[in-house]
């Protein structure tokens, strides 16, 4: 899974290319959370069941990127990390991967 991004101070904009088409489900937790197992993503909840900040799914296309918009972020550097999985059409559900970023500061 590639990806490609924009991180404002209150939201982000990531662009993922996948393998093969499905969905692709994802949350957005502080980064001193647990990390969330692949059912824990799809429930949108961290590794301890809390909340995440944003959490969500999209269906994912092979033939073309995949556009993720996170809102709700606090400004300032604040310290998050992404979790991503993702499920085919024959519902393999894939390992998670985790994207540190920080927020940048209001304009």
């Amino acid at each position: 899974m590639n990806h490609d991004y924009r991180i404002g101070a209150t939201d982000a904009d990531l662009k993922f290319n996948v393998n093969e088409d499905g969905t692709l489900y994802f949350v957005v937790v502080p980064s001193n959370a647990s990390a969330p197992n692949s059912s824990q993503i799809k429930a949108g909840t961290d590794g301890q069941g809390n909340l995440a900040v944003d959490s969500g799914y999209i269906a994912a296309s092979f033939s073309s990127p995949n556009n993720v918009h996170l809102s709700g972020l606090t400004p300032g550097n604040t310290n998050y990390t992404l979790y991503v999985t993702a499920e085919d059409a024959a519902h393999n559900v894939f390992s998670p991967i985790g994207l540190p970023f920080y927020t940048g500061t209001a304009d």
